[in-house]
């Protein structure tokens, strides 16, 4: 399981790290707090003068905080500030501000702007006023004055409470999109993640986490059911005010690690929780030095920890009660003796000396699942990794499998295997001693030949394992590294090569050529056991196609297939080129991927070994002739470019089509590549108006529109609970898009305002911080931009209302 990018973790992570340079200076870590609380540098008489601008208005800022870092500070610790960087998961705004606080210098701009600082010719400047952010390197400062202008960074915020309404931190807050497949199943995909203040309050950039709709929201903790809540921004992209939630009486978890005489473990890389059954992420920990606490936790559950160690491939589970009253700590101490059996090893090579420091892929392999994972030894060669009970319980053979992969990560050449003894009943620690590599017999032999039998030295032939069989294949480990099991075989000065692997004997594995200037003249897929294997080679062939030079599609894909075999290749445009290198010579057929059915456009394409495809047909290639190319311009209702606005082209077929979804760029233009008989356009966004264009022209300009703002109000002497989310949408609407969906958050005392698309009928729904629909009813829309309505809630539907959400 991945270490979780919170707040707390990289402070932590950071003073872990900044510990082992102790010639550095050591500062606070307070990242928030410290920006106002470091001293001021003196202005200095003479140094290097910088004015601080607002981009925006082109004035002058003062009070702005100058952090200048001096670059020579900063390279004895490069490999420190990787891995800290990699632990802000592409929050760039919080790790240069910890990057400034710990290494550099802080002035303050004066009234006009302007402050001199010392610094050496090379440095880095960080200037924040208020929301308002510079990043800037300096190689060599100017003669005269550096101008730094600072650009407003937009964020969205929210705001947690406890029970009793106090600010609640240290709380994961999620923010990203969520994808509602039905009313009874959601999906929650967060972009970014931030933990909340002291103040109770977490924020993120917009940028990071507006994707053409608005940000959702999701509070982690550990609750029967996930807070979850939208933001809603204005036509400004701006959030007028935090998203408020409050939690309900939660305890406290503390998860400590024990070995198997019961000694206390200060080990853990990461812990997780859940509740039992749950399908949604595991929760993660705060880790402290001597283990790990949830400080939010709900009641009465059932929790699943998974504590990850280190030098243990695979987590430990533990299964408990959680607390049961409001504030209660629960104490859950895992063990090295859990039921899932821990399997220690010292691993030697073939000549009986330790692997140290190896790279192994570890695979399980039962009748029915699949699973691989990456471990490493240690110093002596001693690795350990669990086995999990789950797949002990599989009927049939169950195998562990590991493979020696030396240096690489994706490939290797073949360096021994061995099988892993778990009893099926077994229980804690199961310490196997010393366990040698032994050289498997050859699975696979042959010699690689040329067309005229002469033996072809030094090539390279590759195979992926053949574990990797079925639908239950994968290629990714449990902490989300990639795994390629791919065996490498060289050739002998004979052009002998032999490949060794436990291997099925049942299952087929291909075989290629790497490099690409050598080919097999044909696909070539054998069984281990296969001997004497005779493979023939060719020298490959390419092909490039380059598009007329007016009117280039950026859309457009390409799919080259050989004659008579089943291979086929994707292509891309770059610059209207696209070229294939390294193909079996033969006849080829060239087809264009349009929206609907690829149309064949160009065959017996002519590759011959070693040269170049001197078709004239692909120099100067007119799609213009085979399909119906559309150049779509968006604009604003101000006129200005729609620019990275979400546009829909459907090939239309009878009484239905298939869809093809493109953005614009920054001038508001995109282009759809359509069939012979052309096709629809579509527009749906939030801000704007709902637009539909059969059959597009050649050249073809949409003008948008904002959508009609409808207030919504209740009847005089009504109420309902804050934070409720307000969804409206047509009673039909197109399949290929969401035809004027329009939602908002209700808040009492303020204009509740939706955006629908046109006046009509509206279905309406309102719905729980958590999704959970509440009530459903319809409205009328008069005509006109601005409108009020009154939402048709009786004094029942009020009470159920607030009876499901305890609001008053």
């Amino acid at each position: 399981m991945p270490s979780p990018f919170r707040w707390w973790s990289f402070l932590f992570l950071a003073s872990v790290l900044l510990a082992q340079e102790p010639e550095l200076p050591r500062r606070p870590a307070d990242v928030d707090g410290v920006l106002m609380a470091m001293p001021v540098a003196a202005t200095v008489a003479e140094g290097r003068k910088i004015e601080v601008i607002d981009a925006a208005t082109d004035q002058p800022i003062a009070g702005a905080d100058v952090w200048v870092v001096e670059r020579a500070v900063l390279d004895p610790v490069k490999k420190s500030l990787r891995e800290v960087q990699r632990s802000f998961a592409g929050d760039a705004d919080g790790f240069a501000r910890l990057v400034a606080v710990w290494w550099g210098t802080r002035y303050q701009s004066a009234a006009d702007g302007t402050v001199t600082v010392a610094a050496a010719d090379k440095a880095q400047l960080l200037v924040i006023a208020g929301d308002r952010v510079a990043e800037q390197r300096v190689n060599k400062w100017p003669d005269e004055v550096l101008t730094v202008k600072l650009v407003e960074r937009k964020y969205v915020t929210v705001t947690v409470t406890d029970a009793k309404g106090k600010p609640a931190a240290d709380v994961p807050v999620s923010f990203g999109t969520l994808w509602e497949h039905s009313e009874e199943h959601q999906f929650f995909h967060g972009f970014r993640h931030a933990v909340t203040d002291r103040q109770g309050r977490a924020r993120v950039l917009i940028q990071d986490v507006q994707h053409n709709q608005s940000p959702a929201v999701q509070v982690d903790v550990l609750l029967p059911k996930p807070l979850r809540g939208k933001i809603v921004l204005d036509d400004q992209k701006r959030q007028q005010e935090p998203l408020a939630f409050q939690l309900p009486p939660c305890g406290m978890v503390r998860v400590l690690l024990y070995d198997e005489n019961e000694h206390p473990l200060s080990g853990l890389e990461s812990v997780g929780m859940q509740t039992e059954g749950a399908s949604w992420r595991a929760l993660p920990s705060k880790l402290e030095a001597d283990g790990a606490m949830f400080r939010w936790v709900g009641l009465d559950q059932q929790l699943v920890i998974d504590a990850n160690v280190k030098g243990l491939s695979g987590a430990l589970r533990h299964t408990q009660a959680g607390p049961v009253r409001a504030g209660e700590m629960v104490v859950c101490g895992v063990r090295m003796t859990a039921a899932d059996p821990i399997v220690r090893m010292r691993v030697l090579d073939a000549q009986g000396e330790p692997l140290r420091k190896t790279a192994f892929g570890l695979m399980r392999v039962a009748d029915k699942s699949f699973d691989g994972d990456d471990v490493q030894s240690d110093g002596d060669g001693r690795l350990q990794f669990t086995v999990a009970k789950t797949w002990l319980a599989e009927e049939g053979e169950r195998k562990v499998l590991l493979v020696a992969r030396g240096h690489s990560v994706k490939v290797t050449e073949y360096q021994g295997a061995l099988q892993v003894p778990v009893d099926g009943e077994a229980k804690g620690i199961v310490d196997l001693g010393d366990v040698r590599f032994a050289e498997e017999p050859v699975q696979i032999s042959g010699v690689v030949v040329d067309g005229d039998g002469k033996p072809m030295p030094r090539l390279i032939v590759s195979t992926q394992s053949s574990w990797q069989h079925g639908a239950h294949s994968t290629s990714v480990s449990g902490n989300g590294r990639q795994l390629f099991f791919q065996h490498k075989a060289s050739t002998d000065d004979q052009g002998r090569f032999s490949i060794r692997e436990l291997a099925p004997k049942d299952v087929a594995m291909p075989l290629t050529i790497d490099g690409g200037k050598w080919v097999l003249t044909e696909p070539c897929s054998v069984t281990p056991g296969t001997q004497d294997l005779k493979l023939v080679v060719v020298r490959g062939g390419s092909l490039r196609v380059e598009l007329a030079a007016a009117r280039r599609p950026d859309n457009l894909q390409l799919l080259l297939q050989r004659a008579g075999s089943d291979s086929s290749q994707w292509g891309y445009l770059r610059d209207g080129r696209c070229s294939w290198e390294g193909l079996v010579p033969g006849r080829y057929s060239l087809s264009v991927s349009t929206i609907g059915d690829n149309a064949v456009l160009l065959q017996d394409l002519d590759v011959k070994p070693g040269e170049a495809c001197a078709d004239p047909r692909l120099q100067d290639f007119d799609v213009h002739a085979h399909a119906h190319i559309v150049r779509l311009t968006v604009r604003r209702p101000d006129g200005k470019p729609a620019a990275n606005t979400s546009v829909h082209g459907v090939q239309l077929r009878g009484g239905g089509g298939s869809a093809s979804g493109h953005s614009t760029n920054d001038a508001g233009v995109t282009e759809f590549v359509f069939q012979k008989g052309g096709g629809k356009i579509t527009i749906d966004h939030r801000d704007y108006r709902y637009v539909a264009i059969d059959q597009p022209p050649v050249d073809c300009t949409i003008d948008l529109q904002e959508r009609a703002h409808v207030r919504l109000r209740l009847a005089d002497g009504q109420r309902l609970p804050d934070g409720l989310t307000i969804v409206a949408e047509p009673p039909s609407k197109d399949w290929w898009s969401d035809g004027g969906k329009a939602e908002t958050v209700w808040k009492n005392g303020q204009d509740v305002v939706l955006l629908p698309d046109r006046a009509g009928e509206l279905k309406l729904e309102i719905r729980a911080a958590d999704g959970e629909s509440l009530w459903q009813g319809k409205i009328e829309v008069p005509a006109g931009d601005k409108v009020d309505v009154t939402l048709p809630l009786d004094a029942a539907a009020i009470a159920d209302i607030q009876k499901a959400t305890g609001g008053k």
